[in-house]
């Protein structure tokens, strides 16, 4: 069987591209491996983005959209997309489960932690390290550090320092966070904030609990050294595009299939540092839009 349009990812990018599919009338199907929302479900507090003009929590942002994703009537697969690939002229999304053939795709499959591989973790400290914050969303009374100088640190440490006490811990000399971000967290009583600071090893302790060590200055020979506890460490060090189950012959191909409307990328897997929900959700509605106009055209419909 083969259908009109599919959609990779269900954050917001994806989440608008069905609500316009849907306006045109176009099948949709749209794949998500985790929670609808991407992002924003980690989101402390989004401030940019239109209607909301005191700002609104990223996870209530998030039900938002899951409510009208259900609105449109797209079918939701909930399955990891394990390649995106090409058969003739029909592009295929296979799953664990199943592989479905469409005319056109858009990839809004969002962005995956950067690996780390400095400090590097111990085997037996694995389950105390995290790449994302969904999973520490439920602890209480901790204390986290978190590693990185970016929005993601920062946005991090507001929504954990909540509940918990929240170390930051930067390499370089200053933050690289937006200046407000930076000052409301310097001004939360339970955020700590260290610049200059590299995370050299760490290390288990009997206890559960642990140990990292730091060398200060932003030196490897001459800085001090010392270290800090803690319950959990977040790394927020930098995401890469999620796009590593697009074929080599997708990509390679890629700017002629987008000029034929055919193979779109929409949202934060496209976006570099420019990863904001406005701008994702802007760009969702136009390539749906992009792809329903293909779809009349080639069907002898006037757009």
């Amino acid at each position: 069987m083969t259908l009109d349009a599919g959609i990779i990812g269900a954050g917001p990018a994806g989440i608008a591209a069905a609500v316009q599919f849907a306006r045109h009338g176009v099948r949709t199907v749209v794949f998500e491996k985790g929670s609808t929302g991407g992002l924003l479900r980690t989101a402390w507090r989004v401030e940019n983005f239109p209607g909301f003009p005191g700002g609104i929590s990223g996870p209530d942002l998030a039900g938002l959209l899951e409510e009208q994703l259900r609105a449109s009537q797209a079918e939701l697969v909930r399955e990891e997309v394990e390649s995106l690939d090409r058969d003739e002229e029909l592009l295929i999304v296979r799953t664990g489960g199943r592989a479905v053939r469409f005319r056109a795709v858009i990839v809004a499959s969002g962005t995956r932690p950067r690996d780390v591989t400095d400090p590097e973790i111990p085997p037996d400290a694995r389950d105390r390290v995290f790449r994302e914050v969904d999973e520490l969303r439920g602890v209480r009374g901790a204390h986290v550090a978190v590693i990185g100088g970016g929005d993601a640190a920062f946005d991090y440490a507001m929504s954990l320092s909540e509940e918990n006490d929240v170390t930051v811990l930067v390499r370089g000399n200053s933050t690289r966070c937006l200046p407000a971000l930076a000052t409301m967290a310097r001004s939360r009583e339970r955020v700590t904030v260290k610049v200059l600071t590299r995370i050299t090893a760490v290390a288990r302790e009997p206890g559960g609990r642990l140990r990292l060590t730091s060398l200060s200055n932003g030196g490897d020979g001459g800085g001090a050294r010392g270290g800090l506890h803690a319950d959990y460490l977040v790394l927020a060090v930098g995401r890469d595009p999620d796009d590593g189950f697009v074929s080599e012959e997708l990509l390679r191909d890629a700017p002629a299939l987008e000029a034929r409307r055919e193979l779109l990328f929409a949202g934060d897997v496209a976006n570099g540092i420019f990863r904001q929900a406005s701008i994702a959700a802007g760009q969702g509605t136009h390539a749906a839009m992009r792809v329903a106009t293909m779809l009349k055209e080639t069907a002898g419909v006037a757009p």
